[in-house]
């Protein structure tokens, strides 16, 4: 379930994350996502759905490597997303 739709920047809010935290306990944070129509706090989602579009980064980081940044917790620890996603 979508449990926040936030913007990882106090200064600039063009750029968004989609959080999601799972029935099994784990909160997966998906940075530089601009959520598709939609998409709000509630909303149910499925693995391998998709919850919005890329953002590029060049505006804030003009040298970086357009990504997605993953971060997953599970009880208030940081996990490693290459031991979850294939």
């Amino acid at each position: 379930m979508v449990s926040k739709i936030g913007y990882p920047y106090w200064d600039d809010l063009s750029y968004r994350y989609v959080e999601i935290t799972t029935l099994d306990g784990y909160r997966i944070r998906e940075f530089y996502v601009s959520p598709i129509d939609g998409l709000k706090r509630g909303s149910l989602v499925e693995a391998g759905q998709v919850i919005g579009t890329y953002q590029s980064l060049q505006r804030r980081y003009p040298e970086i490597t357009d990504h997605v940044h993953v971060e997953i917790m599970k009880n208030g620890k940081h996990i490693d997303p290459a031991l979850l996603i294939p």
